[in-house]
């Protein structure tokens, strides 16, 4: 196997950098709806919690 370049070396590491930012934009993106799934399901939650007495208030009083 032939000794490898600099120049050889210097696109290995540009691919690699390349990869490993394109894997945390995708890391990010999934995080991120993960987040945005959580806070949908915690408002739905509180809504639908039985538990929790419903108030009303009377503006007429």
């Amino acid at each position: 196997m032939a000794p490898s370049t600099r120049r050889q070396e210097s696109l290995k590491f540009m691919a690699l950098n390349a990869r490993r930012a394109e894997a945390r934009k995708m890391k990010t993106a999934l995080l991120r709806e993960d987040a945005k799934r959580m806070k949908s399901y915690d408002k739905t939650s509180e809504v639908n919690d039985e538990s929790k007495p419903t108030c009303f208030f009377d503006e007429s009083l």
